[in-house]
């Protein structure tokens, strides 16, 4: 993504045009220090370019400020809908996973740490296997091989050690996130819904 420069180099870069035109326009009015006749005409004509090419840079300079804060509007505006989506994930009453391709948690819901009766701190770079009944994690791994094959949904039992309490069987609905976070990778969102009325 490009990005313009920030209100602090525009203002530099400002800065630095001003003493330039002063310094061209002291030339230009003779206040300078003196000169050879001779080389005179060429430093004047010199010094009038440039102010031209100053003027030119002044018109630029608008034009980047205003650039620039269309680019704030929209960063602040993209801001806002991630964090609307944000709270939408976390508020959703069903419990929700974010994982890499290899079922590794990145992001957990307020209904996924009910169900897992883990906090977020507790969840996050842990191996959604490490939270399986071991007894079905072998399965598990073969059922993710598939999946990564596929591009479609695919619904899946899974029996969950749960902290502090005995296994409950969940279904969970998976499907490939493409494009996701800084890293532009894919993802595997995870939709969870427990089989028993009690969990």
């Amino acid at each position: 993504m490009i990005e313009f420069p920030t209100s602090t180099t525009l203002d530099a870069l400002i800065r630095c045009r001003q003493m330039v035109m002063t310094r061209a326009n002291e030339v230009l009015n003779g206040s300078a220090t003196k000169v050879p006749r001779d080389e005179a005409d060429a430093v004047h004509s010199l010094a009038g370019l440039l102010m031209m090419s100053l003027e030119e840079l002044k018109v630029a300079e608008e034009e980047l400020r205003e650039q620039n804060a269309a680019l704030s509007k929209i960063r602040a505006a993209a801001e806002q809908r991630t964090h609307r989506y944000q709270q939408l994930f976390m508020h959703i009453p069903a419990p929700a996973l974010v994982t890499d391709m290899v079922a590794t948690i990145l992001e957990s819901n307020h209904a996924a740490e009910r169900l897992l009766r883990r906090d977020a701190e507790r969840l996050e770079r842990k191996p959604l296997a490490a939270l399986l009944h071991p007894s079905s994690r072998a399965e598990f791994r073969t059922r993710l091989n598939r999946l990564i094959m596929s591009e479609e949904s695919r619904r899946v039992t899974l029996t969950i050690n749960r902290y502090g309490d005995t296994p409950v069987d969940v279904d969970a609905t998976v499907s490939i996130v493409p494009d996701v976070g800084p890293t532009r990778c894919s993802a595997l969102f995870w939709l969870f819904s427990s089989q028993s009325a009690s969990v």
